[in-house]
């Protein structure tokens, strides 16, 4: 079995051992193999040690394991002998996950390109959140638009998905057309899974004026 580290480029082989247990006093071979992984600090990391890696310190490491058993022998209709090879592939992470979305900035743009800080009746604005991924790790976001004028509903909730790396920051929004004067609300909720019932935080709620 191959067992890659991308953050530091360090690969090792660990060898696998084929489990077996005991059935009515008899030694039986098991389908599941097991080997021992050490993950070890850099300073005393040594290079080559089978079953031996280290992890990069202040990153989160997604560590990729490839492994290749040979399962057996068998001769096919051409009187051919066979590889029977088991394939699979996995990744675990080493590091503390965070997990994290900020809502940090609104901003409405008007008819002529600019930012304003109300709008005018009849008047088509686009309406932006910037989301931030303010963790260590990819993450995809649900986000919920709302647009309420006391409390109540003026236009379709939208929803926005986006796939954001740590650090990056991106737009999201929406078109829309005061009908009536009044105080209109715009809230954007971050969520963490597409059912939309686990929300990173409660996102960001802004009151705008229409005249």
């Amino acid at each position: 079995m191959t067992v890659v580290n991308p953050a530091n480029g360090e690969t090792t082989t660990l060898v696998l051992t084929q489990m077996e247990h005991t059935e009515n006093g008899v030694l039986i071979s098991t389908p599941y193999y097991t080997g021992q992984l050490k993950v070890v600090e850099p300073q005393v990391y040594t290079p080559g040690v089978s079953g031996e890696i280290s992890a990069k310190p202040g990153v989160v490491n997604q560590v990729t394991v490839l492994m290749n058993v040979v399962e057996g022998y068998y001769f096919n209709f051409n009187g051919l002998q066979q590889q029977i090879t088991m394939k699979a592939s996995t990744y675990f992470y080493i590091g503390v996950i965070k997990t994290s979305v900020l809502v940090n900035h609104f901003t409405i743009i008007g008819p002529n390109g600019t930012p304003v800080t109300s709008m005018v009746v009849g008047q088509t604005y686009n309406v932006l959140f910037n989301i931030t991924d303010n963790g260590n790790v990819n993450e995809t976001i649900y986000a919920t638009l709302q647009v309420l004028q006391n409390n109540t509903p003026v236009q379709a909730e939208s929803i926005v998905v986006v796939n954001l790396v740590p650090g990056q920051i991106t737009q999201v929004g929406l078109r829309f057309t005061p009908t009536m004067s009044g105080n209109y609300t715009f809230v954007l909720i971050p969520f963490s899974n597409p059912e939309l019932s686990i929300p990173y935080n409660p996102g960001l709620t802004e009151a705008v004026t229409a005249s």
